[in-house]
């Protein structure tokens, strides 16, 4: 006979601590978190109960929860039982939560939709525009339209590992959403984006207690390396070297700059004042991570901000296709125009596709640029990580951009002499 057990997270804790629902057969440990909290004064490791006691005056709706949650374990369990299976610990969970919530909060659209919206509104003011518009346009578009496609609704329960609305949802954007270029079949790094949109308001949802947490392995955040180009130190002197009639073109040009030579993203470098500038340095908090970077201000970043006489022009986030549409023009007529080559998956297909090299700059291609550039001169990953931000190596190491060749001729005189 199995027999449920509570333990408390932190028992030596001083306030209130997690109840974990335990489990132990065939060798096989399942750990479920009860959502309840008690501060282990009132807690009885005798009976697995909290004491009745005055002071804390919701120990019997506690109590009451915690008889249910264990019933429904053993519930969940003999259900495996009579079929002799040994679940595993995943398999027992999702029929725990499937038998603790309530079905029809879990099969109901509309309760689905009503929480994607908070969800949204939630959102505003702590994710850029971009990142909202992402998930209030794209990934509710590309929901509907899988409903309409495929006759599946968006429920919890349906977006569970035992329902069919993610392997739906996959196959419409393989076969069915229009992709950039005006073709059906999203790419495998534009599908990922959609799923990595779904793992984050489903853990939302989990944040909110709307649903109980389920595991989502089958969601998966597809990811195709794409060979990103970056500026060599010979091209980022011609753009330098380069005169502008246009001011637009002119500050485009110095803000990509600033860029290169800071490893800084563009909402980071469009924002770059004079507070942010000491002697030798230039350090601010990184928009994105929160966190603060220290970087050596160069004598060509010392020429750009004289020149602008450390005001530098300001943009926003709103204008970074327009930036990145102006850093095209640049390159183009600088003659940055070799052939590159972009093997991409796109649905179910897989081709090649043939760019010049001006095609495929854009803002980030200077933070790609500094952390190449200086790699091949031999300074150490951590230092440019120092000043990126990068917080792994294996994170870093996606940013340098080296084909063969490159990397052979940049380490040669080791390669022999080793």
């Amino acid at each position: 006979m199995i027999e449920p057990r509570f333990n408390l997270r932190e028992p030596s804790a001083k306030g209130a601590t997690a109840v974990n629902l335990v489990l132990n057969y065939d060798s096989i440990r399942v750990k479920i978190s009860t959502g309840i909290s008690v501060p282990p004064k009132y807690w009885n490791s005798k009976n697995d109960r909290v004491k009745e006691n005055k002071e804390f005056t919701d120990y019997g709706r506690i109590n009451r929860d915690l008889e249910k949650f264990e019933d429904t374990l053993k519930t969940a369990y003999k259900f495996f039982q009579s079929q002799d299976i040994i679940p595993n610990p995943e398999v027992l969970k999702d029929k725990y939560y499937e038998l603790i919530e309530s079905p029809q909060k879990l099969n109901n659209k509309s309760i689905f939709w009503k929480h994607f919206d908070e969800f949204i509104e939630y959102q505003k003011g702590r994710i850029s525009r971009r990142t909202l518009i992402d998930y209030d346009n794209a990934l509710r578009k590309h929901i509907v339209e899988t409903e309409k496609t495929y006759k599946v609704q968006p429920s919890f329960n349906n977006l569970k590992r035992s329902g069919n609305f993610i392997e739906k949802l996959e196959l419409y954007l393989n076969n069915h959403a229009v992709n950039s270029e005006g073709s059906t079949g999203m790419s495998l790094n534009a599908k990922g984006k959609q799923m990595k949109n779904i793992k984050s308001f489903l853990n939302w949802c989990f944040m909110k207690d709307h649903c109980q947490p389920f595991n989502m392995k089958h969601i998966i955040t597809h990811n195709e390396e794409v060979d990103n180009v970056y500026l060599t130190q010979e091209e980022q002197d011609i753009i330098y070297s380069k005169l502008f009639e246009e001011k637009e073109l002119d500050e485009a040009r110095d803000l990509f700059i600033v860029g290169c030579e800071t490893a800084l993203r563009y909402s980071d470098f469009i924002r770059i004042k004079q507070e942010h500038i000491n002697s030798d340095t230039l350090s601010l908090y990184q928009k994105k991570t929160k966190s603060k970077v220290v970087i050596p201000i160069s004598n060509r970043l010392r020429e750009v901000l004289e020149k602008y006489n450390y005001d530098l022009p300001q943009r926003s986030d709103n204008e970074m296709t327009t930036f990145n549409e102006l850093l095209r023009n640049i390159c183009e007529s600088c003659n940055i125009n070799g052939s590159i080559v972009i093997q991409q998956t796109r649905g179910l297909r897989s081709e090649e596709k043939y760019f010049k090299k001006f095609e495929l700059i854009s803002s980030h291609t200077a933070r790609r640029s500094y952390c190449t550039v200086k790699f091949l001169k031999g300074v150490p990953p951590k230092a440019i990580m120092a000043v990126s931000g990068h917080k792994t190596e294996k994170a870093f190491m996606k940013y340098i951009k080296l084909n063969q060749q490159e990397i052979v001729m940049a380490y040669r005189e080791m390669l022999i002499a080793v």
